[in-house]
């Protein structure tokens, strides 16, 4: 399984420490093939500081193929527009490209760099370049019509494993 998905939804507050320590208690009782992975993961505990779960992810990653991440991608933007404060979700959405950058066509690429000129004017004070939150809702429509039940980890836990 590719971890990188892992350590991004964990850098950006959408999976918790014991949402991933409870799953690789289980995949150590299933028999994973990323034993070494699980048994890291489960020699810490949700008190444990966050830097040491990414540096286990660090260990563990590996470069993400195109197919898989427009996989979760959807999983990624339903759950980042579950915060409410749009200024949170734009800030958050800048993290996730700055991740995914590498997969982003020329559409994604002038919307990227528009956000993140639009963030910047509005967090120093001045009137942004774009009309929010409509302009956000409008370019993620189409992964937004995909609707998602239960946690974020689950749902990634199912796409990876499709």
């Amino acid at each position: 399984m590719d971890y990188t998905f892992f350590k991004i939804g964990f850098e950006l507050n959408l999976i918790t420490k014991h949402e991933i320590i409870s799953f690789s208690e289980k995949e150590i009782g299933n028999d994973s093939h990323d034993y070494d992975f699980h048994l890291d993961i489960i020699s810490l505990s949700k008190d444990s500081e966050s830097i040491k779960f990414i540096e286990i992810f660090n260990g563990f990653n590996s470069a993400v193929e195109k197919e898989m991440f427009f996989k979760v991608h959807p999983v990624f933007i339903n759950f980042i527009f579950r915060e409410r404060d749009w200024f949170k979700q734009v800030n958050l959405i800048l993290r996730y490209y700055n991740f995914f950058s590498l997969y982003l066509d020329e559409t994604d690429y002038e919307f990227w760099s528009r956000l993140k000129d639009d963030f910047s004017l509005r967090r120093d004070g001045f009137v942004g370049c774009m009309e929010m939150p409509i302009e956000m809702i409008s370019h993620f429509n189409k992964e937004l019509e995909k609707k998602f039940s239960g946690t974020f980890f689950e749902n990634l836990i199912t796409c990876l494993q499709q």
